[in-house]
């Protein structure tokens, strides 16, 4: 499985040691307010929190990383996806994506770009069923903003269960830096040292896309992805092994038998450099099984990429119903004389529990088996 558990150790007791040693020069003293339309000199780092209730949320925090790599605004430098229990909403976790980038942007920029991500995979959604999307900045390195709409550093990383995990996931080392640096406040080095003498809170965690796998055997391609939770999930991850084996296919029939090894990594590393900048709307019917439900979904995904010419990123789904599937389709639109080619027929659709240790979120496998490639001969 691409989910385990995770324990993170936090490093922050020698800061702290070193912070009382050093009190004068451990990072900056009384804050000053950011301006928010200014931009820096150099690029500074950036932690960016994206939350999700609903819908297939693994890949809708997923795809929100996907449109902030898709701008000119954001490069990524670590990523991760966290799962914690949340008994207040109907699916019972909460999904946060945990992305540190570097940016030259303004902070107001930033939080524009935020909110039209929040805008375009966080509605509609039904109140009933949770909030889909949201995004946030938890730190802007060098920034601190007291205003009525955003603090920064976000008070959210000391005063929620999931904040300094969100923090420890992805921005620990440039955090660090910083503080060791005299880059940051004094008190917010402290106040995250102190947060490391609490306990540590078991979460699960997976790198995004770690969860997708695949292997050409016996003369048959099959790709899989992992899925946690529920059926919206297993739809989501559907998409993404699609999309390997469409890969893996044209490795396959290109490169011959000698591709076959690591075909499954190579398949989705490509997959990850695509650019993501639009959204395209999708509604299938669907119905019966699980099984079932995915096989109409892939065929329709496949169907508006050929004829919208859209190189397929990733598909999200916001809700299932007991006839229909409504999502959209992350990629980017083919332009110019680039021709479109139909992703690889799907034959059959396999769903299965995965396991999992007690308390963890239900695991399945969503695995796709594909139509033969043909290999060149040698």
């Amino acid at each position: 499985m691409a989910y385990e558990p995770s324990v993170r150790k936090r490093p922050w007791i020698a800061l702290l040691a070193w912070l009382a040693a050093c009190p004068a020069l451990a990072g900056k003293g009384t804050p000053v307010n950011a301006d928010l339309e200014a931009t820096p000199r150099h690029p500074r780092h950036v932690l960016v929190a994206v939350h999700s209730w609903a819908g297939s949320s693994q890949s809708l925090v997923a795809a929100a990383l996907d449109l902030l790599q898709g701008s000119d605004l954001f490069e990524k430098k670590s990523s991760s996806i966290l799962w914690y229990d949340d008994r207040s909403v109907p699916s019972g976790h909460h999904v946060v994506g945990s992305y540190t980038f570097l940016s030259s942007a303004s902070i107001a920029q930033m939080q524009a770009f935020l909110r039209g991500i929040e805008e375009r995979l966080g509605s509609p959604q039904s109140a009933s069923s949770g909030r889909l999307l949201r995004a946030e900045l938890l730190w802007v390195e060098d920034a601190h903003v007291e205003t009525p709409a955003l603090k920064l550093p976000s008070p959210a990383i000391f005063d929620t269960e999931w904040g300094i995990g969100t923090l420890m996931a992805s921005a620990e080392d440039p955090i660090a830096d910083a503080c060791d640096q005299g880059r940051e406040q004094r008190e917010f080095c402290r106040a995250i040292a102190k947060a490391a003498r609490k306990p540590n809170i078991i979460v699960f965690e997976t790198g995004v896309d770690a969860w997708i796998g695949g292997e050409f055997k016996d003369g048959t391609l099959e790709c899989w992805a992992h899925a946690h939770a529920r059926d919206e999930e297993i739809l989501g991850a559907s998409v993404d092994a699609l999309l390997a084996a469409d890969v893996a296919r044209m490795r396959l029939e290109s490169r011959g038998l000698d591709a076959a090894d690591g075909l499954g990594s190579e398949a989705r590393e490509a997959v990850t450099k695509r650019r993501a900048n639009e959204l395209f709307p999708l509604e299938v019917p669907a119905s019966g099984k699980i099984e079932d439900k995915v096989m109409a979904w892939v065929k329709s995904v496949s169907a508006k990429a050929l004829q919208d010419r859209i190189l397929v990123r990733r598909a999200v789904v916001f809700a299932l119903g007991p006839a229909a599937i409504r999502g959209a389709i992350v990629g980017t639109r083919l332009t110019g004389a680039v021709t479109p080619m139909p992703l690889v027929p799907v034959t059959s659709v396999e769903v299965l529990e995965s396991g999992g240790a007690p308390g963890e979120p239900p695991a399945f496998s969503v695995s796709l088996r594909v139509a033969p490639p043909k290999i060149p001969k040698r």
